[in-house]
């Protein structure tokens, strides 16, 4: 069995994740700061800072990956029905890796614009 702990940057105590209670703060009209607060030290560590560019991407990404779970439910039902030929199955596997490459794509920007708008936040407290 496998745990997944966190560590506090601040009191360097260990977390277990049910410890942690993630939330979204209003920072400025439109900004919301992800976060987490130590039980132990009750310091704050910020995940991510969120705006509407980023809010969008992460909307695009769960419509991809419903589109995802809509190809492989047809893919499913194909091969219940003994009508999923080589072909199909080859144009739904390309459909579904170019759509996971759109994601990881967005995951990408998504993680660079959150550490430039996480600099300015920072950079505004000090």
């Amino acid at each position: 069995m496998q745990f997944t702990i966190t560590r506090c940057d601040k009191c360097d105590g260990l977390l277990f994740p049910k410890q942690l209670k993630v939330q979204d703060d209003l920072y400025k009209p439109g900004i919301e700061i992800r976060n987490w607060r130590c039980p132990l030290c009750n310091h704050r560590h910020v995940i991510m800072v969120l705006d509407k560019k980023s809010k969008r991407m992460m909307l695009e990404n769960k419509k991809d990956s419903e589109r995802i779970a809509g190809v492989n439910k047809r893919s499913q039902a194909l091969r219940e029905s003994n009508q999923l030929t080589k072909e199909k199955a080859l144009l739904f596997v390309d459909k579904v890796e170019k759509i996971k490459k759109r994601i990881d794509q967005r995951t990408k920007m998504i993680d660079e614009h959150s550490k430039k708008l996480i600099a300015k936040h920072e950079a505004s407290i000090y």
